[in-house]
């Protein structure tokens, strides 16, 4: 089931431009914002109404943030050396020594995990200088910012990253992934995560045969990866794009160019579910454009043009244990649209629309695909906060079985 919390907020004055927004706690909201092109920028906390409750001001860029919890953001002062803190209810900041590899913030991002309440600050070079740095911190360690030290981190070495590899969140543990785009003979893909060591991530390398084209008789069938992600322990999520043509459809009727990948039998295959649509046949996976990692879902959505229009097309959301789809919704693809996956509450992404610049209104549409079993839950606690947990275990078994 998907549920949805929609509200339109009203900043009492305009942005020049909103880089990252997310919800904050007890409904109030927070965004990274432009103060002057390329020079100034801030992190704004605001309510419900659009006033202005807090603003902390960098004047440097500093793109984006993390969360892993409502009430604090995670910030890159590249220029201090520091990692922020920024407690948007007491105002205050508490700043970790991080020294960055290099100068230039849109080479970096912050990537945050739920299961571990870690975030990792990823550095990447330019197309000279094939260097990617992931340095993991424990969220908790922070609140002693004298002695936070890093609780790992990796440095790749000659040929184990270059620019052309984009670099991803894979899971809610502390998996990042990277890969090149184009795959021939065999589909590669690299990874790191702390599960077996949380200290010393290692770098995994996951090759198997590209078979992509042998059911269908294709030869020197090519697949190219968009994105990667684990779907369940020894099994990836591959969303690509094929040389498939007619003779590449399935039983369906579809050209499927989502593959699973299983790291223990070291096999590539097509995923279980596609995209169809039941009124006319048409085939959603030809038009995909955003698809992402959401914890226990995966979600992709879909794009379609008709006369210079965009039409409203279909979302959907996929368990990533099943297989299965599990919720569908509709929306209208733009580039006013901006999602953000926090690491506060798995299975959720908030969705901002806002114009690219000179930002007076923001539709903010908080979105989380909850089981039956977490939708009981969600109710008898808003009945009473205070029920006793083994109560509650107890009565979700008996409704749920």
């Amino acid at each position: 089931m998907l549920l949805k919390q929609y509200h339109k907020l009203v900043l009492k004055d305009k942005v020049a431009k909103i880089l990252c927004f997310s919800t904050a706690y007890n409904n109030t909201f927070v965004f990274s914002k432009v103060i002057n092109p390329g020079a100034d920028e801030s992190i704004v906390h605001v309510d419900g109404n659009g006033k202005v409750l807090f603003e902390h001001k960098y004047p440097d860029i500093i793109n984006f943030f993390g969360m892993l919890n409502e009430r604090e953001v995670i910030v890159m002062d590249q220029p201090n050396s520091h990692i922020d803190i920024i407690n948007l209810e007491t105002q205050k900041v508490r700043s970790i020594n991080h020294e960055y590899l290099f100068d230039d913030v849109a080479q970096m991002n912050i990537e945050t995990f739920y299961d571990t309440k870690m975030f990792a600050i990823i550095e990447k070079g330019t197309f000279n200088d094939p260097r990617l740095r992931i340095t993991y911190y424990l969220y908790e360690h922070t609140y002693s910012p004298e002695t936070c030290k890093p609780t790992a981190e990796f440095q790749s070495v000659e040929n184990q990253w270059t620019y052309e590899f984009p670099v991803k969140r894979a899971n809610n543990h502390s998996m990042i992934a990277w890969f090149k785009y184009k795959h021939e003979g065999e589909v590669t893909f690299n990874y790191i995560d702390l599960r077996a060591d949380p200290h010393h991530p290692k770098l995994n390398v996951v090759t198997v045969n590209n078979t992509g084209g042998q059911k269908y008789g294709i030869n020197n069938f090519t697949l190219s990866i968009a994105n990667v992600w684990e779907t369940k322990p020894g099994q990836f999520l591959i969303v690509g794009n094929s040389n498939k043509e007619a003779n590449g459809r399935n039983e369906d009727g579809i050209i499927n160019n989502n593959y699973i990948i299983d790291t223990d039998t070291k096999t590539l295959r097509e995923t279980t579910f596609w995209f169809k649509d039941p009124k006319d046949g048409f085939a959603w996976n030809d038009q995909m454009i955003e698809y992402f990692y959401m914890g226990p879902v995966s979600v992709f959505h879909t794009f379609r043009h008709e006369a210079g229009k965009t039409l409203t097309t279909p979302v959907y959301y996929v368990s990533n244990e099943t297989e299965k789809i599990v919720a569908q919704e509709t929306w209208e693809a733009t580039c006013y649209v901006n999602f953000f996956v926090p690491g506060f509450d798995s299975g959720t992404v908030i969705e901002g629309f806002y114009e690219n610049g000179d930002v007076q209104e923001v539709g903010v549409t908080v979105k989380k695909v909850m089981d039956p079993r977490e939708i009981s839950l969600h109710f008898m606690l808003h009945l009473n906060e205070d029920f006793d947990d083994d109560l509650l275990s107890d009565a979700i078994d008996l409704l749920h079985g």
